[in-house]
């Protein structure tokens, strides 16, 4: 699968480029595939002719979708809150109305 593919370069990128911390969490990236959101372009994880590094601007350019991909998530995961909230006050509103016709 894709996402198993972009999950395992990526890993290998942060063992090889490790700056202290990590440089992208994958579950956003991996959730953003289960969601169903647009796919990732992964042709832009492209080793470089070494084949063991990305260069700086590929870097770069990973390093802004993840944290485009993180907001996303967190926008993602505020939006179902507020989605259960309103199915369960739509519940309760529900009720209130059976109970007034009887």
């Amino acid at each position: 699968m894709e996402c198993e593919r972009i999950r395992k370069e990526l890993e290998e990128y942060k063992r090889s480029h490790d700056h202290g911390g990590p440089v992208a969490t994958l579950r956003t990236t991996s959730s953003r595939f289960r969601n169903g959101s647009p796919a990732f372009v992964a042709t832009s994880i492209v080793k470089s002719s070494s084949g063991n590094s990305l260069d700086d601007g590929e870097r770069r350019t990973l390093e802004r979708k993840i944290a485009d991909l993180e907001i996303q998530l967190k926008a993602l995961s505020q939006l179902r809150m507020e989605n259960q909230r309103l199915k369960e006050e739509n519940g309760a509103l529900v009720r209130v109305i059976s109970k007034m016709t009887i």
